[in-house]
């Protein structure tokens, strides 16, 4: 009678335990189903803590001027969660203030709009956000880890490209020709203290790379259903026109555009090409 008994109640609590695995998973799909980001969603432009105003105003008249539909947000925004969002692009700053202001909770939340579909473009110092350890002009960002998109490293500045003052023009030479449609093949674009990129997992390809130095100016991979892209410069800055809405580089002469980057960047993470 003991043995029926005990019999029973381990039949009772195995189907409660395998009842309790089912409610779990199911609530693991619907939220996997809620999360799938929508590529036609907005783009987000951060301009929080530590974001330099012109370079994202750059990227927002970038981005207008090829017909995206474009938002800036904060910290807080990124914070409080990205729905309705399709790629979140950080430029110019102060990459160990941004991480310090996104916070785990921030960077969680890019990671899990990339993971979900989504998107993530660095550009310049921005850059340095996808790495999950940073080093900026020697500082560590140990108490305040970065994004974490790859297992690696981004270091710099990479001084050999500036190395008497905060920004120059870099030579460049594009190694992807799938983001250079019109095979432009070789540009000069403006460079301000962007990473060198250490990269250990997963597997990437490279986009550009810098004529002066032996480096990666720019690369791309894929991470869970998402895609991301980095470069170490800054097409988006028109150094001797208007057109990027900003005074910044007025002093360098480059009358070429490098826009087609953002474009192709752009197209490439929203899985257009």
């Amino acid at each position: 009678m003991v043995t029926q008994t005990l019999l029973r109640k381990t039949v009772t609590l195995m189907l409660l335990v395998v009842l309790a695995l089912c409610v779990l998973v199911l609530a693991a799909c619907d939220e996997n189903d809620d999360g799938i980001v929508d590529p036609e969603g907005t783009i987000a432009i951060y301009n929080g803590t530590g974001a330099w105003p012109d370079f994202a105003q750059a990227v927002a008249a970038a981005l207008d001027t090829l017909g995206y539909d474009t938002q800036f947000i904060t910290e807080s925004d990124a914070q409080s969660g990205l729905d309705g969002f399709s790629v979140v692009i950080i430029g110019g700053g102060e990459p160990l203030e941004i991480a310090s202001a996104l916070s785990f909770t921030g960077t969680a939340k890019i990671r899990q709009l990339v993971s979900s579909g989504g998107g993530f473009i660095g550009l310049g110092n921005g850059a340095y956000l996808a790495a999950d350890s940073l080093v900026y002009e020697g500082v560590g960002s140990l108490g305040s880890p970065p994004i974490g998109l790859y297992e690696g490293t981004a270091h710099g500045p990479i001084t050999a490209l500036a190395p008497n003052e905060a920004h120059s023009m870099a030579l460049v030479t594009i190694t992807n020709t799938g983001f250079d449609p019109e095979l432009v093949g070789s540009i000069s674009s403006l460079y301000r203290g962007g990473p060198d990129f250490q990269i250990n997992s997963p597997v990437y390809g490279e986009i550009a790379r810098y004529v002066q130095v032996s480096a990666s100016a720019g690369v791309y991979f894929e991470l869970g259903f998402g895609r991301v892209s980095l470069l170490s410069f800054h097409p988006e800055i028109e150094e001797d026109s208007p057109s990027d809405g900003t005074t910044f580089g007025d002093d360098l002469d480059d009358p070429d555009s490098e826009l087609f980057l953002i474009r192709m960047m752009t197209e490439w993470c929203l899985r257009q090409f």
